[in-house]
């Protein structure tokens, strides 16, 4: 599934029921994460009910299983959700494979790797995730750079009440490079030049 597919579905608040997003952009992921919680749940005593977070260091897949398989208590669905998912031992594979072909309706297991899990320089073969989770359930975060950042981050400020100009949120690529997180702190940082009420970051702020 293309990312965008899968953020378009959580607005909705029809996340598929079992989902593995990875690449290194933590704000990518912190991003879904929080569509998925604001689609299952209409506020925050639901999501206190609703939503359980777990470690990939340190549960086991059967443990992540067993609390997806949990019916929901006073909301319409539950939120599994497992940080650093990447660390799941290998050992448990079956098992997840086993539950993703009969994943539990009432859940959303939402599987968080922060960081890509295909084959590339830095690891010799793909993580055993991929292999024992459809490929329906995959989601690869996507690579921005150049422009396609560019816009990304006027848009990601502009969710935060702050306008970036076109010259600004190029400067601040070409200083701060394609993390995600860095770049938005430094275009709210360059918003408070202007004071704590200014919401508008050009060049003037970012230089300054």
């Amino acid at each position: 599934m293309e990312y965008a597919a899968f953020l378009q579905a959580a607005e909705r608040g029809r996340p598929p029921s079992i989902a593995l997003l990875h690449g290194a952009d933590e704000l990518l992921l912190d991003d879904a994460l929080a569509l998925v919680a604001q689609g299952l749940f209409a506020d925050a005593s639901e999501r206190a009910l609703g939503r359980e977070v777990l470690e990939g260091d340190g549960v086991s897949v059967e443990t992540v299983v067993r609390s997806a398989m949990t019916l929901p208590f006073m909301t319409a669905r539950r939120l599994v959700v497992v940080r650093r998912a990447q660390q799941l031992a290998a050992k448990g594979a079956e098992t997840l494979t086993a539950y993703s072909r009969d994943p539990n309706p009432a859940t959303c297991l939402l599987l968080l790797a922060d960081e890509a899990l295909g084959a590339s320089r830095e690891r010799r073969a793909d993580h055993w995730l991929l292999s024992a989770l459809p490929p329906s359930a995959l989601v690869t975060l996507p690579v921005r750079r150049g422009r396609a950042l560019e816009d990304w981050l006027k848009q990601r400020a502009a969710a935060e009440g702050l306008t970036v100009s076109d010259e600004a949120a190029r400067l601040l690529v070409q200083w701060v490079g394609d993390d995600g997180a860095r770049l938005l702190g430094e275009a709210r940082k360059a918003a408070l030049v202007g004071g704590a009420d200014h919401r508008r970051v050009g060049v003037n702020e970012v230089t300054a």
